[in-house]
Parts: C-alpha cells; sequence; structure tokens
C-alpha cells in the first residue's frame, strides 16, 4: 500500500524528463534552442510594432504593458492599427481564441508580419500579458529554469491543459541563470496555485520562500529589468559604462542607471536613495576649469564624479587636520577615501588616508565613484577635481603625479 502512494505521488509530481518545447500554434512537439543562445530569435528591429484586436480593445490598460517594458528597456514598442498589415512593420498581434493560448517563446512570426499573442478571454490583467510579452521576446517562465528542482515542486494533475506545453524544463547547456536566485516578484514567477484545475491545491509549489506578494507591484523587478536590457541593449551606449552595486544602465539616454532596492544615485552609488544633508551632494559635474571642496570625514558620503564622454578625469587630494595621527591604518576610525578610477566600477577602488597625505590620479574612463567613510570631525580632506582631455595626459602635456 505505501509503495502504491508513492507511485501515485512520483507521477503527479512533474518528472524529469529531456529538454523539448511544445509550439501550440502546430500542435507539435521538437527539440529547439532557447531564444536567449540563439540570435535569430531575438527580436532585431528598432521599434517593434504591436495590434489589439477589437475584442480587446475595451481594456484599455493594455498599452500600459509596453509603454512600461519601453521605460526600463532600450525596447521601443507602438501600436498600430488591426487592419495595417504592412510586413516591414513587424508586430505582436494580441487575440482572443478558445482553442489557443499564449505565444510561441521568442521571435517567430505566425504571418509575414506578426506573432500572435492568444487569451482565451477578453479579462486579461497587466501581469498576464506582460508575462506572454516577455515570452515572445525570449525569456522563459522561471519554473522551467534548468536548476528548478532547487525551487519548485510541480503538481501536472492539477495544471490546466492551456498552460501544460508551458511547462518544460530547459537545460544548462541552453539557458544562463547567471547566478540569479528566483524572486517571487518576478514578472515570470507564477504564483502557487495558479493555472490551477482546483485553486484551493497548489500547481507550482515553492520549496525555497513561502511569500506571495508578488501580484502588489505595478512595475518590472530589477531582475526583470536587468535581463531584457542584458540581452537586448548592451551594445546601446557608446561608450559604454558600468554601474555599481547590481544596478543597470539606462539605454535611452546612456548616462545614468536604474537602481536595485533603495540604492540611489546615477551611478547607484548611493546607500540610501536619499542624500544625508551631510552629504549635500550625490552626482557632480566635472568641467575644464575644475572644482573643489573640503569634507569632514565624520560621516559616511558617497558620490559620483562625471565629465563630457570621450574625457578623462583629474583627481587630486590633500588631507590635514589639527594632529598627525598615530595610526597609519586606512580604515574609519581614522577616515579614508575610496576612489574607484577604473572602468570596471565592480572592482575596489584606491584607498586613502592620511598616511598618503596628497596625490593626484587620473580615471580611465569619463566618471568616477567616491566613498568617504570616517567618525573623526578633525580628520578633513580637500578634494579637487576637473575635466581633461586623455590624450594631452598620454602626450606628457598633463603631467602625472
Amino acid at each position: 500500500m505505501i509503495l502504491i502512494y508513492i507511485l501515485i505521488l512520483l507521477i503527479n509530481i512533474y518528472p524529469i524528463r529531456p529538454f523539448e518545447t511544445f509550439d501550440i500554434q502546430k500542435n507539435n512537439f521538437r527539440n529547439k534552442r532557447a531564444a536567449l543562445r540563439n540570435p535569430t530569435r531575438l527580436w532585431k528591429e528598432k521599434i517593434i510594432y504591436y495590434k489589439i484586436s477589437a475584442a480587446l480593445k475595451v481594456n484599455t490598460n493594455l498599452k500600459n504593458v509596453f509603454e512600461e517594458i519601453s521605460k526600463r528597456s532600450c525596447l521601443d514598442f507602438k501600436e498600430i492599427d488591426e487592419y495595417d498589415n504592412s510586413v516591414e512593420k513587424k508586430c505582436f498581434f494580441l487575440k482572443i481564441d478558445t482553442n489557443n493560448y499564449g505565444t510561441h517563446f521568442g521571435k517567430k512570426l505566425d504571418t509575414q508580419q506578426c506573432q500572435f499573442i492568444y487569451f482565451d478571454n477578453k479579462n486579461v490583467s497587466n501581469v498576464e500579458l506582460m508575462r506572454w510579452v516577455f515570452y515572445g521576446l525570449g525569456f522563459d517562465f522561471e519554473h522551467n529554469r534548468p536548476d528548478r528542482d532547487d525551487y519548485f515542486l510541480i503538481h501536472k494533475n492539477n495544471i490546466q491543459k492551456k498552460f501544460l506545453p508551458y511547462v518544460k524544463k530547459r537545460s544548462k547547456r541552453i539557458v544562463n541563470t547567471f547566478g540569479i536566485d528566483i524572486n517571487p516578484k518576478n514578472i515570470m514567477t507564477l504564483r502557487e496555485n495558479e493555472y490551477a484545475i482546483n485553486p484551493s491545491k497548489k500547481t507550482f509549489e515553492r520549496t525555497y520562500v513561502k511569500e506571495d506578494n508578488r501580484f502588489s507591484f505595478d512595475l518590472l523587478t530589477h531582475k526583470d529589468t536587468f535581463l531584457i536590457n542584458k540581452h537586448y541593449c548592451e551594445k546601446r551606449c557608446n561608450p559604454s559604462f558600468m554601474c555599481v552595486f547590481g544596478g543597470t544602465p539606462d539605454y535611452h539616454n546612456c548616462d545614468k542607471c536604474f537602481c536595485p532596492g533603495s540604492l540611489g544615485g546615477k551611478y547607484c552609488q548611493l546607500l540610501s536613495s536619499e542624500v544625508t544633508p551631510k552629504c549635500m551632494f550625490s552626482d557632480l559635474k566635472a568641467t575644464r576649469a575644475g572644482d573643489g571642496f573640503n569634507k569632514y570625514l565624520a560621516y559616511d558620503c558617497d558620490f559620483s564624479i562625471t565629465s563630457a564622454p570621450g574625457t578623462i578625469i583629474e583627481l587630486s587630494y590633500y588631507f590635514y587636520d589639527e594632529s598627525i595621527p598615530l595610526d597609519y591604518n586606512c580604515h574609519n576610525d581614522n577616515g579614508y577615501v575610496e576612489i574607484k578610477l577604473e572602468r570596471d566600477k565592480s572592482s575596489p577602488g584606491i584607498i586613502l588616508c592620511y598616511f598618503g597625505k596628497k596625490g593626484t590620479f587620473y580615471s580611465e574612463d569619463n566618471y568616477v565613484i567616491v566613498h568617504m567613510r570616517g567618525v573623526i570631525k578633525s580628520r578633513v580632506v580637500r578634494l579637487m577635481y576637473k575635466e581633461v582631455d586623455p590624450n594631452e595626459v598620454s602626450k606628457g602635456k598633463i603631467e602625472r603625479t
């Protein structure tokens, strides 16, 4: 009897199988590579158009989904009329069809112009549409990750038939998770009882976290923003720049970052979304004329300094206070300054304190991140900065110190 019960339990828990993907429009199974590892399945169009069928037009909030993705990435969406059949306007076409549901994984047009996204009724939520647009762009559901067994128990017997084709575990050879854990608020993470035949029972049971509050948000999570920009937008900014603490570049303007959590500042260098009154600034602009300030190392202060593209920044510093310190190690008790001058802002910066009383440095690109730390009100540092031409430095017109 116990063996029979175990056998039934194993049947009801979705089994591990070799990778295969169901193509709902063609109604067959076939092997294929994931869109993110196959560039031909990514959308290359500068503008991705979309149509909304008349039956769905009553839902005026659907446009907000495309606006939200555009705001958080380099992708541009534009609505066209349902009867605009210009083949050069590649598009998503939102339709109602009781015999089909969802869309293709990645770009795969159903006509010369459009890729269909099917819904089975007109009551489509923004979250539901956002998911299928993401899926059509080449981003899979979290329950299909190669490491899904670390996060989910999938109860196949309680999943609605229309969604079963979208429950297929990918292989590590095909999908890269970039080492990012599952977040219950990610757009591609389903609720535990979603698509359930019996809503009182679970479909995608979580073994990693029990909170289920993802439907309280309006914006994409930082991970959603990271992934879409990682695969569609990295080459949009020239010169490219790096955000710190997990920030994602704003690829529309290429001059700031989208920051996770409570981080703030132009490059997410602030550990709080608000500038403290003691710090007084978060982002400074370097000019040819130069500028500078004195700063007590009595509290934390994080800021950036940016110059024009194609230039670099000359930074000079000078430590002075009322007495010569006895401790020459750079730590929080005696005050120090960390300056991130290299292109890779994720690497530790140069640590400066009283032991190296003064000096001058040059950045490798047109922005630097500065972290000031300390608890001594008498410890003061003067920081001077200005924009310079890198060619003048390399030709010796500006002396390096």
